[in-house]
């Protein structure tokens, strides 16, 4: 696995200087969701407020579970939540387009989307594009459509878009078509509610959440990875759909970071 070794490049002083700042500062994860109950996670997490409600808590049970999957065994991360979603698991265009302003502002490196909207919208497409290109890595989920069209952002080309597998490792009957770059397990997946009591929760978003969490590793072990060098592997995405399909679970994730490998 490659570090930063650029202090071997002749390189001018204040550009050594920002790239090991770069390569040794702690990763910046966003979660955009429907709030979390902090006294459930066992990491410390951060929650800012986008939605219609005065609160950050998560009444819809649905922030709580996504956060604890993708932040579990996370270390060395600084953790935030952005409530987009309201206690009926609504949002409009707007809350989100304040979250992403809010995660190109403070650098973020990685965000979790798990959930989606029906129809493209030009202004969140036009902010998650310059958010992409300041190297965050965006995974969304594609919606449980049943075969039908993928969710929009999930549908756009520089998001990493996440379907559903059952437990024996088949597309699950609810997940999404067209515009899949991984497939990850959504069936009866454990998590904790927004009570504090485990639960199995099924549904793309936390097929999301899993593959986020695998990501955050991966970015840990290599800074330069992001956005663009995940799209370069778009092939082997489609080669790993089939083989997970017939594969174990410690193999699928094993391939994974293979892929991401360089």
């Amino acid at each position: 696995m490659k570090n930063w070794i650029f202090s071997f490049i002749l390189v001018s002083s204040i550009l050594v200087y920002f790239t090991i700042e770069k390569n040794n500062k702690e990763i910046n994860v966003a979660i955009l969701d429907s709030g979390v109950n902090t006294e459930h996670i066992k990491q410390n997490i951060t929650t800012i407020n986008f939605s219609a409600d005065k609160h950050t808590k998560d009444s819809h049970n649905h922030g709580t579970a996504i956060s604890n999957l993708v932040i579990q065994n996370i270390t060395k991360a600084n953790l935030y939540h952005l409530k987009v979603l309201d206690n009926n698991g609504e949002s409009t265009p707007s809350n989100v387009e304040q979250a992403i302003d809010w995660c190109i502002k403070h650098n973020v490196d990685i965000v979790n989307i798990s959930f989606g909207f029906p129809k493209y919208n030009y202004k969140i497409s036009k902010k998650l594009d310059k958010l992409i290109e300041n190297g965050t890595i965006v995974i969304a989920s594609s919606g449980n459509n049943l075969g039908g069209k993928s969710d929009f952002p999930a549908s756009k080309s520089n998001i990493i878009s996440v379907g559903g597998l059952s437990k024996d490792f088949k597309i699950s009957r609810y997940s999404s078509s067209g515009k899949i770059d991984i497939y990850n397990l959504s069936e009866n997946i454990e998590s904790i509610n927004n009570q504090g009591k485990r639960e199995l929760f099924s549904g793309n978003s936390f097929a999301t959440a899993l593959t986020t969490n695998e990501i955050i590793k991966m970015k840990q072990s290599n800074k330069k990875l992001n956005s663009y060098t995940l799209n370069s592997y778009s092939n082997n995405f489609k080669d790993f759909k089939i083989k997970v399909t017939n594969g174990d679970s410690k193999w699928k994730i094993t391939h994974l970071k293979t892929l991401f490998e360089y």
